[in-house]
């Protein structure tokens, strides 16, 4: 049974996320999540949705804006890598989050 809630990290795809980007040396895992969803013109489904909500709250947190709910892990790996943000990724976590808010499984299932 998977892990399923309200925030941003209370799901498979984002604890997948978080895995991810604490094994990698860069932020390869969270642009991956963004692009699949901000430069896809195909349906958001759940789990790519999850994904993107949950790097988005990761470029927020590059930005100096950190979710109160985010993971320890994340927090951690945010201030070793604080150069890893750049304009682009804030660009594609908005586009990314608009088209959840938008047209993708998330929405329809939360209403």
């Amino acid at each position: 049974m998977g892990d399923w809630g309200t925030g941003s990290f209370e799901n498979d795809a984002a604890l997948d996320l978080v895995i991810e980007l604490c094994e990698a040396d860069d932020i390869a895992p969270v642009v991956a999540a963004l692009r699949a969803v901000a430069e896809n013109a195909g349906y958001v489904d759940m789990a790519d949705s999850f994904a993107a909500v949950a790097a988005a709250e990761v470029a927020a947190a590059l930005c100096g804006k950190a979710s109160r709910a985010l993971p320890q892990e994340i927090s951690t790996w945010v201030e070793a890598h604080p150069a890893a943000l750049d304009e682009h990724l804030v660009d594609m976590a908005l586009r990314a989050v608009t088209r959840v808010e938008m047209d993708s499984e998330l929405r329809e299932e939360t209403g």
